[in-house]
């Protein structure tokens, strides 16, 4: 059994929910229930992409932090990736793919 609520409305909401109520074939306490459950219904969770689902994984176990301002005003967006790339082929060595693998060690 539900608990009695008793409101004040003002005379064109309850005009509003009088409508709604002949449109729907509905009581007026019915469609007036099912308009504050539909209201106070918690929001439907928002998709998330797998790069999202994983960033916030990350960033709730603690080990994904956004830039700093301190940070943020000394990167330079003046490079373009190509220019980047040349420059790693000019300074030599193994590419870094390398040496994480070489790091590893053999897989067991």
């Amino acid at each position: 059994m539900g608990v009695v609520l008793t409101i004040e409305v003002d005379p064109e909401l309850l005009q509003r929910l009088q409508a709604a109520a002949a449109e729907r074939q509905e009581s007026l306490e019915r469609v007036a229930v099912t308009l504050l459950e539909e209201s106070l219904m918690p929001a439907p969770p928002v998709e998330e992409s797998e790069r999202e689902r994983v960033r916030r994984a990350l960033k709730e176990a603690g080990l994904l932090s956004e830039i700093g301002d301190h940070l943020r005003t000394r990167i330079d967006h003046t490079v373009s990736h190509e220019e980047v790339v040349t420059a790693l082929g000019r300074a030599g060595g193994k590419p870094l793919s390398e040496i994480i693998l070489e790091q590893r060690g053999p897989k067991e």
